[in-house]
């Protein structure tokens, strides 16, 4: 879906997933965008209006022709510049510096992303060590537990957040840069490396975060990390499948023998 996004769009959840997870975004980036906006910005400056025919005034009063007078020159070179047609094709031409910018950075922001996940593997693992295995997180679960163990739950639901934060940012990412082809069934592995058995045990379509509550540890993927973890899922999901249309076969096999 975020391959069909416009870089506006993308640059704009991204920030704002930064900003809320309390993340900066790379240096380089933030200055290859400021770079074009500052030129994006000066594109107004190329026309002005009146210009040309003050020039070719100025260049008449002076007994000059107008054909090469340098002043009449640069104002007709700047009305050109400034033609509705010239304007759209440096729009476009800023878009695609703008997404390439973005396309080249993004392994480094999906980089950045990883302590976030790291450090809230470790505050579930510690929430569960106190409260238990079976961590529940929603709201009614807070009557439930003893004084000592507030603290835990609550860094654990705090971090729960910000995985969610970090499952939507990295998936945007991913998919606008192509560096990664989420499939709905498998979105938990872009957090956790399971097996297929794990993974089937989430449901169908689950969301990224589902790993939380079955008691999975997180380890953020790569794109090429995802790309392996799901490689790995399909083949054992393709041995399962393999394996239970061989039993099938022995059974009906052994039913005809009997018979």
């Amino acid at each position: 879906m975020s391959a069909m996004m416009n870089t506006n769009a993308v640059l704009s959840l991204t920030r704002q997933h930064f900003r809320n997870l309390g993340l900066t975004l790379p240096a380089a980036l933030t200055g290859d965008l400021a770079d074009l906006d500052t030129a994006a910005s000066r594109t107004a400056q190329l026309g002005r209006r009146g210009a040309l025919p003050a020039a070719i005034l100025d260049a008449l009063m002076a007994d000059i022709d107008p054909a090469t007078d340098a002043a009449v020159l640069t104002e007709l070179a700047r009305q050109q510049l400034a033609d509705t047609s010239v304007s759209s094709i440096l729009r476009d031409e800023i878009e695609q510096r703008r997404r390439a910018a973005l396309t080249t950075h993004a392994p480094a922001i999906l980089d950045a992303l990883t302590p976030v996940i790291a450090d809230a593997d470790k505050a579930l693992t510690a929430a569960r060590e106190l409260i238990g295995d079976q961590l529940d997180l929603n709201d009614g679960a807070v009557t439930q537990l003893r004084p000592a163990q507030m603290s835990a739950w609550g860094a654990a639901r705090e971090h729960a957040a910000r995985v969610e934060l970090v499952a939507q940012c990295w998936g945007i990412v991913a998919e606008f840069a192509r560096l990664a082809d989420i499939h709905h069934d498998k979105r938990p592995l872009v957090l956790a490396d399971l097996s297929a058995e794990q993974l089937g045990q989430l449901g169908y379509r689950p969301q990224p975060e589902a790993v939380i509550g079955a008691g999975h540890r997180l380890a953020l993927a790569s794109p090429e990390e995802y790309a392996a973890r799901c490689q790995r899922v399909d083949q054992e999901q393709q041995q399962a499948a393999a394996k239970a249309e061989a039993a099938r076969n022995a059974a009906l096999t052994g039913r005809r023998a009997a018979a």
